[in-house]
């Protein structure tokens, strides 16, 4: 079976980015209720002039606790990647796997930003290590490694991982769209 891409320009296709999830809301203080606005924001539902400011108190107010706070630390990495401040979401990356080394979701959003910086080998290290950890939507991790993969010329292995996005996602549409791209040849 050999692969061939059908002749296709993906400089359209963005990564998909990672929440890290809400502090929790167990016992409500104000750092926490920040902690939530800033996980909206990073998901896409408040992202506005002031989207940040709320990742910021959160991360000022000191009570949240250590996950949550490298939580709040990835959710404003995400906010920053998208006002394309990529230098501070890398900050906020790193420094949320100072406090908690083992999130998937910053190694997953540094992956994606590297992916924006055209540093595809260090974009793929990241993602791949993202996949060694507890991620919630691998689909996701997957759906980016190809886009990396089909930037590398490495068909094949773009359509493997975007054929992964769609078993472990089979409701989600964008990989099944991307796969249409692709021809499998027999010989």
């Amino acid at each position: 079976m050999k692969l061939f891409s059908k002749t296709f320009v993906t400089l359209g296709i963005l990564p998909i980015i990672f929440a890290a999830g809400a502090a929790s809301a167990g016992t409500m203080t104000i750092g926490q209720s920040y902690g939530a606005e800033c996980y909206d924001n990073a998901k896409g539902r408040g992202i506005g002039v002031g989207d940040i400011n709320a990742c910021n108190r959160a991360i000022d107010e000191g009570s949240l606790t250590r996950k949550d706070r490298a939580s709040t630390f990835v959710n404003r990495g995400i906010v920053r990647a998208f006002r394309d401040d990529l230098t501070g979401a890398l900050s906020d990356y790193e420094k949320a796997l100072r406090l908690k080394p083992e999130l998937a979701e910053a190694f997953a959003n540094r992956g994606n930003v590297y992916i924006r910086m055209e540093r595809y080998d260090d974009a793929l290290a990241e993602l791949n290590t993202a996949l060694t950890l507890d991620l919630k939507s691998p689909e996701r991790v997957y759906y980016n490694r190809a886009i990396i993969y089909e930037k590398l010329g490495q068909t094949r292995a773009a359509y493997e991982d975007l054929m992964m996005a769609v078993k472990l996602a089979p409701q989600w549409g964008q990989p099944k769209r991307e796969l249409q791209r692709y021809q499998v040849v027999s010989r």
